[in-house]
């Protein structure tokens, strides 16, 4: 409904409509396997096997993590975040592109253009400021959001509500920002102007030398807090949600528990993406100051919800969602690889 509302156009409507059949049957898949290795047959005897789903239960309530070293967040979460760079950094590349120019430009010629006048080489443009912050940030990311839920847990029934999962994600995502906004502002203008920047380093060096080299390091604050706490809120919320609702205790094979984990830590990041697009493009714009005045006749992004209200308004309510697809294709499979990532080496670091 959300999505309808700031989609008015009638094509857009039916890009929609095929992206949310898509996520139906993308659910639907999933809930007929659960539901396949929920009730297991012996072929033996033709009966479920009670005994041996108690025992499983069992171990996967005694197995369960209460603390995990900072350290271990720290590889963990810096391992999770280079892997899901390292697949779907060049989405990230054109998303950026499509955001700060008001013109609409299909993703396909986006890359076209992109693939023609600059090469391949453009697509993995300022990766290693995401590279060199993705280990503090997803070491924040992960390890905020587990010390915010002790502050959502009730201490009698030792547990917490979906919206103490959705508040510790958000505040996670707020402490998040300020770690990462600096390297987003490097990677968004490498991305955007190949000729101005021709290194990182060179990048950071111009930046350093500006009259308020701070200010500049954390230009657009503002709308990177609001779109981190959106995001971070509705991933772990919902993640930590739809693990309740479907818990693993059922899941016999390896296989069936990464596929559990990957399918809603894909959804997770799909959801969030949809809610955060708005913020990220506002950031985007506020990050790249060297073509604000070729966006919407000079209007100087300050502030968040000006911002949006702007572009709603002067340009149209479609281009708060600019590159919500590309977003999409990096985020939502990206949000499956992370946790799942995450996951992984948590469990392998277990035994140090």
């Amino acid at each position: 409904i959300f999505l309808f509302i700031f989609y008015p156009h009638s094509t857009l409507h039916g890009r929609i409509h095929k992206v949310l059949w898509g996520l139906c049957v993308f659910a639907q898949v999933w809930l007929s396997a659960r539901v396949h290795c929920i009730v297991r047959i012996d072929p033996h005897t033709h009966q479920q096997p009670m005994q041996q789903s108690s025992t499983i239960v069992s171990k996967k309530t005694t197995a369960i993590r209460t603390d995990v070293p900072f350290w271990k967040q720290l590889v963990a979460g810096g391992g999770a975040g280079i892997a899901e760079i390292l697949l779907m950094y060049p989405t990230d590349v054109m998303k950026t592109r499509a955001q700060v120019v008001s013109k609409r430009t299909p993703i396909v010629e986006t890359f076209v253009n992109i693939l023609r006048t600059e090469g391949l080489g453009t697509f993995y443009r300022g990766i290693t400021s995401p590279i060199v912050a993705e280990a503090p940030k997803r070491a924040v990311k992960f390890s905020c959001n587990e010390r915010y839920k002790s502050l959502f847990v009730n201490p009698t029934t030792n547990t917490m509500s979906n919206f103490g999962a959705v508040a510790a994600g958000s505040l996670a995502g707020v402490t998040e920002a300020f770690v990462n906004c600096p390297f987003e502002v490097i990677k968004v203008r490498m991305q955007t102007d190949a000729v101005a920047y021709a290194t990182t380093f060179r990048c950071l060096t111009q930046i350093l030398r500006s009259d308020k080299p701070l200010a500049n390091l954390y230009k657009g604050i503002e709308s990177h807090v609001w779109r981190n706490a959106t995001w971070n809120g509705a991933y772990f919320g919902l993640i930590g949600t739809l693990r309740n609702l479907y818990p693993t205790t059922n899941l016999v094979t390896d296989n069936q528990k990464t596929l559990h984990t990957l399918a809603i830590g894909t959804f997770a990041g799909g959801f969030a993406s949809c809610l955060s697009t708005p913020f990220d493009v506002v950031k985007s714009r506020m990050q790249q100051q060297q073509q604000l005045r070729q966006l919407s006749g000079g209007f100087h992004y300050r502030y968040t919800i000006p911002s949006l209200v702007h572009i709603a308004m002067h340009e149209s309510p479609a281009n708060l969602y600019k590159g919500l697809y590309l977003r999409l294709l990096r985020l939502a499979p990206g949000g499956g690889v992370m946790v799942l990532v995450f996951d992984r080496i948590t469990e392998f670091l277990q035994d140090f």
